[in-house]
């Protein structure tokens, strides 16, 4: 808000700054984790020294877990930048952090000497053929086995990839003693072998850049997937403030909060008796319906009145 984030009062341009900036983390679910913990305090993060007014120009935009399991959230001194910093400590909650599962690296699968590894394995692991009943269980205790393989291979490519980066060694090694041949040719051969190190980690790059535009590219489904996700945004309750005055962020929470409040709203303050309710309702005249209209709502429905409806739905549409 440009009233409150800004010293010497808004500029014209601030309220379109301010839309902008809130539509976007609306649509994204993102909050202003600062403003959040110290929503009645004002602090700023930038002096203006031609309007001579401070702003809160910097901030950082989180989503609703991290607010959660903030521990705090500060503005740090103005020192080397115009800009001061805004430091923010949480404790990430365990849905935060991604487990590092195993993904096979496909650019093994380039490799012949990786192929020539894994069709050996295979022949090799071919005698447990029989050994058991079930013929998922030797195909996932294989997968489990080449996995491990593939491991050890792509571990020792990197030692390799290790060993053969002696260039800058070889360089002053050369420097030392310009005139030394076999210095020369090694540094050569390690000069070619690093550049087919660069050319295999730029076709890698190449790939996994191909794969994450195909991932992120158009498809049929990312239009309405888009548009379901801006709508989860748009009706997601981030924050509420509890009985105390407390700001609740976490949706167990904030879905106990609202329970508690509609439990205790539909709870009737008193409790009457049997007889006091008796008593009341024998001298109220509740509206019933007439016993010809009862008979009319409960008789089957015929055939000739949905023909007239349908009659009267096709003319309504083609009004």
């Amino acid at each position: 808000e440009a009233r409150v984030d800004r010293s010497g009062g808004p500029l014209p341009s601030d309220g379109k700054s301010s839309r902008a900036l809130r539509t976007l983390a609306r649509d994204v679910g993102l909050l202003d984790v600062w403003w959040q913990v110290h929503e009645s305090k004002r602090e700023y993060t930038y002096r203006s020294l031609v309007h001579k007014s401070y702003s809160r120009l910097d901030t950082l935009l989180v989503t609703q877990a991290i607010v959660a399991s903030t521990i705090e959230a500060n503005i740090a001194p103005n020192t080397l930048s115009d800009h001061a910093s805004v430091v923010l400590k949480f404790f990430p909650s365990p849905d935060l952090i991604r487990s590092n599962n195993w993904h096979l690296n496909n650019a093994l699968l380039k490799d012949l000497h990786c192929l020539d590894m894994i069709r050996g394995e295979i022949e090799a692991f071919s005698i447990n053929e029989g050994s058991v009943e079930s013929t998922h269980t030797i195909c996932d205790a294989f997968k489990s086995t080449l996995r491990g393989w593939l491991i050890s291979f792509a571990t020792a490519q990197k030692k390799k990839v290790c060993e053969r980066l002696e260039l800058s060694s070889l360089e002053k090694a050369h420097m030392v003693d310009p005139k030394n041949d076999d210095l020369l040719t090694k540094l050569l051969e390690t000069k070619s072998k690093l550049q087919q190190l660069i050319n295999s980690k730029t076709e890698f790059a190449l790939f996994r850049a191909r794969k994450r535009f195909f991932e992120w590219g158009d498809k049929a489904g990312k239009m309405l997937a888009c548009r379901l996700h801006h709508q989860e945004m748009t009706s997601l309750i981030q924050v509420i403030k509890d009985p105390t005055g407390e700001k609740v962020f976490s949706p167990d929470e904030i879905n106990n909060t609202f329970r508690d409040f509609y439990s205790k709203l539909y709870t009737s303050e008193v409790s009457p008796s049997e007889k006091e309710l008796e008593s009341f309702l024998s001298g109220t005249s509740l509206p019933t319906i007439p016993p010809g209209t009862q008979e009319m709502l409960a008789a089957p429905i015929r055939k000739e009145e949905i023909l007239n409806y349908t009659m009267a739905l096709a003319t309504a549409r083609g009004a």
